[in-house]
């Protein structure tokens, strides 16, 4: 079966791409900010018309809001507790 002009990702091309350098946005990049409990907010409408909210548990795992969270003072929390109430 051919496949023109169609390019395929496959696990081996993902493999491949391991060890290189990826693109990424740095902590200043994003237009968001911390509110007081400790919520990134970003409400600027960039990528929907809605506001985005990621909860601590959501942030601290990936590593351009923790450089964000660092570069505004924030505290960073090293095992945030999940609330179950605020996932839905």
């Amino acid at each position: 079966m051919r496949q023109d002009g169609k390019i395929r990702t496959n696990s081996l091309s993902y493999a491949l791409q391991i060890g290189k350098e990826q693109n990424r946005f740095s902590g200043c990049d994003l237009p968001g900010r911390f509110d007081e409990e400790g919520n990134y907010v970003d409400n600027t409408g960039t990528s929907w018309p809605y506001k985005i909210v990621l909860r601590p548990w959501e942030w601290v795992v990936i590593p351009e809001f923790v450089e964000l969270a660092k570069m505004q003072g924030v505290e960073i929390p090293e095992d945030p507790p999940i609330d179950m109430s605020k996932t839905f």
